[in-house]
């Protein structure tokens, strides 16, 4: 159980990081 939890969680800050790393990356097309 705690496992699974612990699995989950890290999935979800993957994706944050992801669409963070993303809207860094579109921010800085939009400078260039």
């Amino acid at each position: 159980m705690r496992k699974q939890t612990t699995k989950n969680y890290c999935e979800k800050t993957k994706q944050k990081v992801f669409k963070l790393n993303n809207k860094n990356v579109n921010q800085q097309k939009k400078k260039k």
